[in-house]
């Protein structure tokens, strides 16, 4: 398959009037609906943003949960929440989140019994450090195994392996596309093998999808760069979220056209998935 092309690309949600980035989706089943959850950044010359959601039936038309908000508190160091991660225990609801501050970024977690009050909890081993950048956070459950993705500096992909509490490195930045940035993991199993589609920025002002695979979570072999044939007005397209539904898998991203951003999402078939990722 070519590159993906981003002729058609629309918004799934509507900015209220002085809303202009809405960025970082994450989806998972609730009961009957689907749940997104994403950053909203509200306002332009106030650095702040905060986790909101949204519900849909189909993965196409989507509602915002006005009600639904989890932000830095007056006397936190953060000053703004990105890249929400979704993970369902028997007993509680976890999201682990970015928590942006002055001097960095740290890998946060909250939880729920009942998906309305979250409270923040520390977890062990704690991802945060003086002048280092922990980001974009990303839950992958493989047969109750739970494993923590995340990028570092913006140079490295990381893991967790939560269940045995060890660490280790998927890959470093070592491609042109990736000089300036390398963040935001996102893995999809996909006959039985794992493919990992990540941002990748070339620039400040370049960015654009890459993927890596996988036998094993563990091993990663980069196979493809820039996925996205971008053209103005649209300049940047990052942080993707992968979902299978009824044999089509549903691409999600943030994107940036002139300056404003949003969420938008590509639906392929199985058949040209695979010409996707070979």
């Amino acid at each position: 398959m070519s590159k993906i092309s981003i002729k058609k690309l629309k918004p799934i949600l509507t900015q209220k009037k002085f809303e202009y980035k809405y960025l970082s989706p994450h989806i998972f089943k609730h009961q009957n609906f689907f749940y997104l959850l994403y950053c909203n950044r509200k306002y332009k010359n106030i650095f702040q943003g905060e986790i909101n959601c949204a519900k849909s039936k189909n993965l196409v038309h989507w509602k915002k949960i006005n009600e639904f908000s989890i932000k830095p508190n007056k006397n936190s160091k953060y000053h703004s929440y990105v890249s929400p991660s979704f993970l369902k225990t028997n007993k509680e609801n976890f999201i682990f989140l970015e928590g942006q501050k002055k001097n960095g970024s740290d890998i946060l977690c909250y939880k729920s019994k009942n998906f309305n009050k979250w409270t923040e909890i520390r977890f062990k081993p704690h991802l945060g450090g003086k002048q280092i950048l922990f980001q974009s956070p990303f839950l992958f459950d493989d047969n109750n195994k739970i494993y923590l993705f995340y990028s570092m500096n913006k140079k490295f992909i990381n893991c967790i392996d939560l269940n045995k509490k060890k660490k280790f490195r998927c890959f470093s930045a070592n491609k042109i596309s990736e000089k300036f940035s390398m963040y935001s993991p996102s893995i999809l199993k996909f006959k039985n093998k794992f493919y990992m589609f990540y941002a990748a920025w070339k620039n400040g002002l370049k960015g654009n999808i890459n993927i890596a695979c996988s036998n094993n979570l563990k091993k990663w072999k980069k196979i493809k760069q820039n996925i996205f044939n971008i053209k103005y007005p649209i300049q940047i397209i990052s942080e993707p979220y992968l979902i299978k539904k009824a044999k089509k898998i549903y691409f999600f991203f943030e994107y940036k056209k002139r300056s404003n951003w949003n969420i938008s999402y590509k639906v392929f078939s199985f058949s040209k998935f695979e010409k996707l990722i070979s």
